[in-house]
């Protein structure tokens, strides 16, 4: 005996939507709190090396800096200035693509780069020197042996790749109000301000502050690094 066809009568759809509506709310609450509070951004390239590795996936503090409308660019409240050195997610303001970058500097800063080294209001920054890149962070798509350097950014040292003495330079330049820097920590391997110019604040996502969890290229988890505090 064949079974009867399903109705799809006004009742029908009342008894699915009771069920359902609970869930398809508790998913856009959770959406809606990631857009606001907190994230997670899976890094697809090695332009922040050696900070981030390609695979991590890092927690981003969505209201760090404003309290935004869910789903927008649109600040509500500023809840925090954004700090040199730190690392933020962004979208890029000619792509609109969301990258993760280093933010060297703030709005009135006077920025130079010569060869490799950064200025900031016309004093040099120092470097020292910290080894080469890994072969085993080199392995991952990068054809070049990188030195490795802390980068004494004032008040947030921390560590950079870079191949020298290649350097695509700039400046001096000063940081328009309301606008910020930012660049990748693999220096010669990243797509930066040096290309789309400084970002306004509207475009900051929030700050990254740890790696969650990460995997390699065949998908092994990198143990070490699960709840490894970014730089």
């Amino acid at each position: 005996m064949s079974e009867a066809p399903v109705r799809f009568s006004r009742d029908w759809w009342r008894k699915e939507w009771r069920e359902w509506r609970v869930t398809l709310l508790l998913v856009a609450l959770i959406l809606a709190l990631r857009s606001v509070l907190v994230d997670w951004y899976y890094v697809p390239s090695g332009s922040m090396l050696p900070s981030i590795r390609i695979g991590d996936r890092i927690l981003v503090h969505r209201a760090t800096f404003d309290l935004r409308v869910p789903f927008t660019t649109w600040s509500l409240a500023r809840t925090g200035e954004p700090q040199r050195g730190e690392i933020v997610v962004l979208w890029s303001p000619d792509s609109g693509e969301r990258l993760v970058k280093r933010l060297v500097g703030l709005p009135g800063d006077l920025l130079e780069l010569r060869g490799q080294t950064l200025f900031v209001d016309g004093v040099a920054l120092a470097y020292r020197p910290t080894g080469e890149l890994p072969d085993a962070i080199r392995a991952e798509g990068h054809r070049f042996t990188a030195q490795l350097f802390e980068e004494q950014l004032p008040g947030h040292p921390h560590p950079v790749a870079l191949v020298l003495p290649q350097g695509r330079e700039f400046g001096p330049l000063r940081v328009p109000d309301g606008h910020y820097w930012v660049m990748g920590d693999n220096r010669d391997n990243s797509r930066d301000s040096r290309a789309f110019g400084p970002v306004p604040r509207r475009l900051l996502a929030g700050r990254a502050t740890r790696v969650i969890w990460s995997l390699d290229e065949d998908w092994r988890p990198r143990w070490s690094r699960f709840g490894e505090p970014l730089p």
